[in-house]
């Protein structure tokens, strides 16, 4: 999160997508919701998504295949 807030500046209110609903996306998606992000998450599985976009009050964007 460092990395990316010394590239970007602040995070609050930028849309960020998160994709994939594994262990690394969960702790990247739950770093941006602190962050003030507004975050999406993409991932295989619409049910997985969306627990965990609810965890930061983000939202599920569907994934095309």
């Amino acid at each position: 999160m460092r990395a990316i807030a010394a590239t970007l500046g602040h995070l609050a209110g930028r849309e960020v997508a998160v994709v994939g609903s594994g262990r690394m996306a969960a702790a990247t998606a739950r770093a941006l919701a602190r962050a003030q992000a507004r975050v999406h998450v993409v991932a295989r599985r619409p049910e997985a998504a969306e627990a965990l976009a609810a965890e930061g009050g983000g939202a599920t964007t569907p994934l095309e295949r």
